[in-house]
């Protein structure tokens, strides 16, 4: 065997171990990363979810207050009108009233006695 064969079987020796740990190291992280990533997804889900549902909640209790409303119950729009619109009076919430083919009658965003209103759905 020649000089030249032997050095090149010692390099490949030397350096066949330092990439395997290489490969093995970095698929070590790799994997570490993924379950991190997968961790704090999951974290910032729960988080989401939680803030949603509190939301949800706030409306619902919302909404069961002014379908509770005697003014309602009394067909007094003014007055529901009144009412509706100082507990939606931000941007994010709108109190509409629709008939069954789901024309808007009342709408917060709108003032009272508005006529052209758009459809609630088809």
């Amino acid at each position: 065997m020649r000089i030249r064969s032997r050095l090149l079987i010692l390099v490949i020796a030397v350096l066949l171990p330092a990439v395997l740990g290489a490969g093995i190291g970095i698929h070590y992280v790799y994997t570490e990363q993924q379950e991190s990533y997968r961790s704090n997804m999951r974290e910032v889900s729960r988080a989401m979810a939680l803030v949603l549902d509190k939301e949800i909640a706030k409306r619902q209790m919302l909404l069961h207050a002014l379908a509770a409303s005697p003014a309602l119950a009394a067909d007094d729009l003014e007055t529901f009108y009144q009412h509706a619109h100082a507990l939606a009076s931000t941007w994010e919430n709108t109190i509409f009233l629709s008939d069954l083919s789901g024309q808007q009658f009342l709408n917060t965003r709108e003032p009272l006695g508005t006529y052209d209103l758009p459809k609630s759905f088809a």
